[in-house]
C-alpha cells in the first residue's frame, strides 16, 4: 500500500490512500491524483508497484520533475520511491509527498472483468440493423442533424456531438468518452460527460478485449479481481483506475491512427441494468455515423490539397509557357542571347515575363483587388503592334474593335494572357503553312459586343486550319476544362486527361488560355477551315465583380 497526498499547490490537501498497481498524476480528471494547474502536463506521471518497490515515471512531462529528498533536489525520469519523498511537478509549486509505504498489505488492486456480448462484424445500415425500432432510428436521425448544424466540422466536434446524444439517450451513465491508446499508455483523449465524483476508466483490458470486434463489446466488471469469462482470459493491465463497482459498459472501437487507436466507452453501475443487444447495436450504429462523417472529411482534405496542389502546378505551368512565349520573340534566340544590348526584344521579353508573374501572383495575394476597368482598344490595340513590332517581316498583325466594345472590367493579368497566347498561337500556326497558299500571313484580333452585357473576342489567322487531331484534342481539353468549373469535375482527374491526350504537346499553352478564360466567367470555342484558316472565339462577361475558383486558391 501506498499512501500520497498533495502538500503544495491547488490541489493541497488532496490524500490517496491505495493498493493499486498503477497510479497516475496529472491534469487529466481521468488522473488518480488530478492536480488541475497549467504547468501540470496532461498526464504528467505515473507509480506503479514492483516487487513491494514503488517506482515513479515522468511521461515525457513539458515541465519535468524534479525529486526532493531530504535536502536535495534533481531532475528525474524513474525512480524508486522512498517515505518521505516529495515529486515536484513543474517546479516546487505543486508537490506530492510518499507520506508511507506498506509492503504487503493488500493486494494489487485489479478488477474481473467479463464480455457480456460481442460484435464482430461492423454495423450495416441503422434500418437494417435496428430494423421496426423507430424510436432508435429517431435517435440516428437527431444525431445525423446535429451533426449537420456543426459550425466547424472537425472531429473533436463531431465526437462532442456523439457522446452529447448518448449522454441524452442514457442518462444514469457514469460516463461516455473517447479513450485512445497509444503505445503501453490508455488516456481519455474526449470526456464526453462524466457524473460528479466518477472516474472515467482507462483499461487496457477493456480495449484488447475489442480488438477485432468493429461492433463493439458489452463488458461487465466487478470485484478487484480479473478473471475473464471467456478464453480469452488476460489479466487487467496495471493501467485501470476504479470506476463504479460492479459496472457494466459498453466499448467500440472508433479509429485506428499513427498516435494511437481511439475507443467510444461507456459505464453505468450494474443496478442501473445490464446494457442490451439493442443497446449495442444503436450505439455502434451511432459511432459509425460519426466515424464516416470524419472519414469522409479526412477524404475530402486530402482531395482538396491535391486539387490545390494541381491547380498550383497548372498556375506555375502557365508562367513557364508565357516566358517561353515571351522569350521565343527573337526568331534566333541563341544568337542573340551572346549580345543582348544589340536585341532590346530579348531584354522586353523578359520584362515582360517577369511582370505577368508578379501580376498572376497577385491574384492570390490576401486583401488583392482581382477586377479592373479595361479599355479593350488600348489594350488589343498594344498587344498587336508589339507584335508588328517583333514579326512585320514574317506576319501582318491587326486589331479591330466593332461597335461599343470599348471597355470590360475583368482581370486585366489574365485578358492580356488570353490575348497574348491566343496570338502567339496563331502566329506558330504559320510554321506548318503550306507553301501553296499564296495569301500574305495575316491574324487578326476581333472585338465586338455581344448584346448588352457579353463581348466576342475572335483570333483569326490564314494559316491553313487545324489538323484533325490537334483539334479534336482542342475540343476535348475545353471541354474538360470547362467541366472543373461548371460541373464541379475533380480538377486532378482532368489534368491527368489533358496530360495523357494525344496532341497534348502541340497546343499546351491553349489548355491554360482555356483556363484562364473560365476564371474569367468565360467561354472558349475553335473553328477551322482546311487550306484557308482557324477562328478562336472567347465570349466574357462585360463585368464581374470576383475571378472564380481554380486561380483563387
Amino acid at each position: 500500500m501506498i499512501e500520497l497526498e498533495v502538500v503544495n499547490g491547488i490541489a493541497k490537501g488532496n490524500t490517496l490512500r491505495t493498493n493499486a498497481p498503477y497510479i497516475t498524476i496529472g491534469r487529466s480528471q481521468a488522473d488518480s491524483i488530478v492536480v488541475p494547474d497549467a504547468y501540470v502536463s496532461w498526464h504528467h506521471g505515473e507509480i506503479s508497484q514492483r516487487d513491494k518497490h514503488y517506482r515513479y515515471r515522468d511521461l515525457n512531462s513539458t515541465h519535468g520533475t524534479i525529486l526532493r529528498r531530504m535536502d536535495a533536489e534533481r531532475y528525474i525520469d524513474t525512480v524508486v520511491l522512498r517515505e518521505g519523498d516529495e515529486l515536484l511537478l513543474a517546479g516546487p509549486e505543486n508537490s506530492v509527498r510518499v507520506n508511507a509505504i506498506i509492503p504487503g498489505e493488500g493486494a494489487p488492486g485489479e478488477f474481473t472483468l467479463t464480455v457480456a456480448r460481442q460484435a464482430s462484424d461492423e454495423p450495416g445500415p441503422p434500418e437494417e440493423v435496428l430494423g421496426d425500432d423507430s424510436h432508435a432510428l429517431q435517435t440516428i436521425l437527431r444525431l445525423d442533424r446535429a451533426m449537420q448544424s456543426l459550425k466547424s466540422m472537425d472531429s473533436n466536434s463531431l465526437f462532442t456531438v456523439l457522446t452529447e446524444k448518448i449522454a441524452e439517450i442514457y442518462p444514469e451513465l457514469e460516463y461516455v468518452a473517447v479513450v485512445q491508446e497509444s503505445g503501453d499508455t490508455v488516456f481519455i483523449e474526449h470526456c464526453g460527460f462524466q457524473r460528479k465524483g466518477a472516474r472515467c476508466r482507462t483499461s487496457s483490458t477493456i480495449l484488447r478485449k475489442t480488438l477485432g470486434r468493429k461492433g463493439g463489446i458489452i463488458f461487465e466488471i466487478s470485484d478487484e479481481r480479473v478473471a475473464p469469462q471467456d478464453e480469452e482470459s488476460a489479466t487487467l493491465s496495471p493501467r485501470s483506475m476504479t470506476s463504479a463497482p460492479d459496472a457494466t459498459g459498453i466499448c467500440i472501437p472508433l479509429l485506428k491512427g499513427s498516435q494511437g487507436d481511439s475507443y467510444l466507452q461507456m459505464e453505468r453501475r450494474l443496478v442501473q441494468g445490464r446494457f442490451s443487444g439493442r443497446d449495442l447495436n444503436l450505439v455502434s450504429s451511432m459511432a459509425s455515423r460519426v466515424i464516416n462523417r470524419i472519414d469522409h472529411l479526412a477524404l475530402n482534405r486530402r482531395y482538396l490539397s491535391m486539387s490545390q496542389n494541381a491547380a498550383i502546378g497548372v498556375f506555375t505551368k502557365m508562367i513557364a509557357h508565357d516566358i517561353k512565349n515571351y522569350l521565343t520573340f527573337a526568331q534566333y534566340i541563341d544568337e542573340k542571347l551572346q549580345n543582348v544590348d544589340e536585341h532590346p526584344d530579348i531584354v522586353l521579353g523578359v520584362e515582360r515575363a517577369y511582370r505577368l508573374a508578379l501580376g498572376m501572383g497577385n491574384l492570390t495575394g490576401s486583401g488583392s483587388k482581382p477586377t479592373s476597368r479595361i479599355s479593350l482598344p488600348e489594350t488589343a490595340g498594344g498587344i498587336m503592334r508589339e507584335f508588328h513590332l517583333l514579326f512585320q517581316k514574317r506576319c501582318a498583325f491587326e486589331a479591330v474593335v466593332l461597335g461599343n466594345a470599348t471597355d470590360i472590367v475583368s482581370n486585366e493579368e489574365l485578358l492580356r494572357r488570353t490575348l497574348w497566347n491566343l496570338v502567339m498561337n496563331a502566329f506558330y500556326a504559320f510554321g506548318n503553312r503550306d507553301p501553296a497558299i499564296s495569301e500574305p500571313p495575316l491574324v487578326r484580333l476581333r472585338i465586338e459586343p455581344k448584346g448588352k452585357k457579353n463581348v466576342i473576342i475572335r483570333v483569326e489567322d490564314n494559316a491553313g486550319g487545324i489538323d484533325s487531331r490537334t483539334l479534336d484534342y482542342l475540343e476535348k481539353a475545353f471541354a474538360l476544362v470547362r467541366d472543373v468549373y461548371e460541373r464541379e469535375e475533380d480538377l486532378i482527374h482532368v489534368v491527368e486527361t489533358i496530360y495523357n491526350m494525344e496532341g497534348f504537346t502541340n497546343r499546351v499553352g491553349l489548355f491554360f488560355t482555356a483556363v484562364a478564360v473560365n476564371d474569367m466567367w468565360g467561354t472558349i470555342a475553335v473553328t477551322t477551315e482546311k487550306g484557308k484558316g482557324s477562328v478562336f472565339t472567347v465570349q466574357l462577361p462585360r463585368k464581374i465583380d470576383k475571378l472564380r475558383d481554380l486561380l483563387r486558391f
